[in-house]
């Protein structure tokens, strides 16, 4: 994530890649790089980041049901979604319908602190 603007992608970077940005954020870096397999990602930590970073806590802490919170949780410390599947009682689709669920809660959160363009929402499809 580079820009200023969030979008839906960005927003699923920043859940993706939240261990990374929590380690960073936590030790006050402006810059993060991390490696997946051998290539080299960046990250620059903008006020727009630390703002998603600070979203997806309060989306986290607000969760009541166990088991999303668990799946929350699991999702933020990296594990793959095969790893969480098979260590929670639901199957694939709600898994990844859960999944979604949260990412857009995240991203509705986003547009609601004004970090999300008016011409990104119109230019999203509805499908």
């Amino acid at each position: 994530y580079q820009g200023e603007i969030m979008t839906q992608e960005e927003t699923q970077f920043i859940i993706k890649r939240y261990t990374f940005i929590d380690r960073a954020i936590t030790v006050g870096d402006e810059e993060l790089n991390f490696y997946v397999g051998n290539r080299k990602n960046g990250i620059t930590i903008t006020e727009e980041v630390k703002t998603t970073y600070a979203i997806i806590r309060e989306v986290f802490d607000a969760e009541t049901n166990f088991w999303i919170k668990y799946m929350i949780r699991r999702i933020l410390r990296g594990d793959s979604d095969v790893s969480i599947m098979r260590s929670m009682p639901v199957m694939k689709n709600a898994y990844y319908a859960r999944k979604q669920r949260f990412e857009c809660k995240v991203l509705m959160c986003c547009i609601a602190k004004g970090l999300v363009d008016y011409s990104y929402i119109l230019s999203m499809p509805i499908d």
